[in-house]
């Protein structure tokens, strides 16, 4: 899977596609991962407590 592209599906019919359930959730950690970088930032909770 190329960096920052969603996983390949999976042909299983003429009008039916679907993905590798593990793929998508390293996709999806893969994302958080690199969200989170950097994420020192202080952020403010609902309640307006500083969050680090």
């Amino acid at each position: 899977m190329a960096a920052g592209y969603f996983p390949k599906s999976v042909k299983l019919g003429p009008r039916l596609v679907a993905w590798v359930e593990e793929e998508v959730e390293q996709w999806i950690a893969d994302k958080i991962s690199k969200r989170d970088v950097g994420s020192d930032q202080i952020v403010k909770s609902a309640s307006g407590v500083d969050k680090a």
